[in-house]
């Protein structure tokens, strides 16, 4: 935002001030506790309105278009989701919002905004007021029944996206534990089967140099395979995106992250589980190959 300034002056002005010890103050000033009664604030509002005073001196996301400067995107994580947002046009199409409007220091307050130690940051959601379309992946990705690439995860309803104000500290100690385990999960097996995808090209493309360098079919493969040898893998997804029955679907994506369960809900994710890791194309494809028979 302000060139060369950054290298004289954010040391003095940010850096090495006290800045923690600043908020706790202004979260404790009675004078300010009105700041907290209502809509989206919080004390990630305190804290922007601090970095306001210190550094960003008002300026908004329209100030950075005249800046010959490198882009840089801020980014945040939506607390219900766990999905990232990055301050950038294409994400905030999607809520029908200009980012030129938007200050630089609720970007940097919702970059910061450590669960339970800050509050969460709101933005006002416009979505379906602008006309905006969606892109035609987003389908594959979002539809119920038949997705591209399901994993299993659970996803537990909330309502704090319908309000302005943000979740308390014990909903927000809650997501802290639960949708990083959700996430990283999801995440696990969509890099199990791309690393699937490329181990099999990386085989094919030496195959193809050796066959180049003149070496038969059989020898291009014996070769190539004393480094890569021929690996089958079969990634399972145990997904409750893929249960039939919308109320039981329904049902089990609101399970907690929990280490105590009811009883009936225990047999009940057994139960699924073990019929939805039989109806799995992989799962099966694996169980012939051993030479069995998958029970339905």
């Amino acid at each position: 935002m302000y060139g060369e300034r950054l290298f004289s002056e954010y040391e003095q002005r940010f850096l090495k001030r006290d800045v923690q010890g600043t908020l706790v103050l202004r979260a404790v000033n009675p004078f300010n506790w009105w700041r907290f009664i209502g809509g989206s604030a919080g004390r990630s509002e305190l804290a922007a309105d601090y970095y306001d005073e210190i550094l960003f001196e008002g300026a908004t996301y329209a100030d950075l278009l005249t800046r010959q400067a490198p882009a840089v995107a801020a980014s945040g994580t939506d607390i219900s989701t766990g999905s990232r947002l990055a301050f950038y046009q294409n994400d905030f199409d999607l809520l029908c919002s200009d980012l030129n409007k938007v200050r630089l220091s609720r970007a940097a307050a919702t970059s910061s905004a450590v669960p339970v130690v800050l509050s969460a940051v709101t933005f006002n959601n416009h979505g379906g007021t602008c006309g905006y379309q969606y892109p035609a992946w987003v389908a594959d990705v979002t539809k119920t029944e038949g997705r591209v690439r399901p994993s299993a995860r659970s996803a537990p309803r909330t309502d704090w996206d319908r309000h302005e104000a943000p979740p308390g500290t014990v909903a927000q100690l809650l997501a802290a534990s639960g949708v990083p385990i959700d996430r990283y999960s999801f995440e696990t097996i969509e890099t199990m089967k791309d690393r699937q995808e490329i181990y099999g090209w990386r085989r094919e493309i030496l195959i193809a140099r050796e066959r180049l360098a003149g070496a038969t079919e059989a020898e291009a493969e014996a070769r190539v395979s004393l480094r890569l040898p021929e690996l089958t893998t079969h990634v399972m997804d145990v997904s409750f995106d893929e249960v039939e029955d919308p109320a039981e679907r329904d049902h089990l994506m609101n399970l907690p992250t929990s280490f105590v369960l009811p009883a009936e809900d225990v047999d009940r994710l057994r139960e699924v589980a073990g019929r939805q890791l039989r109806r799995s194309p992989d799962f099966q494809a694996l169980v012939r190959e051993l030479g069995g028979n998958v029970r339905q």
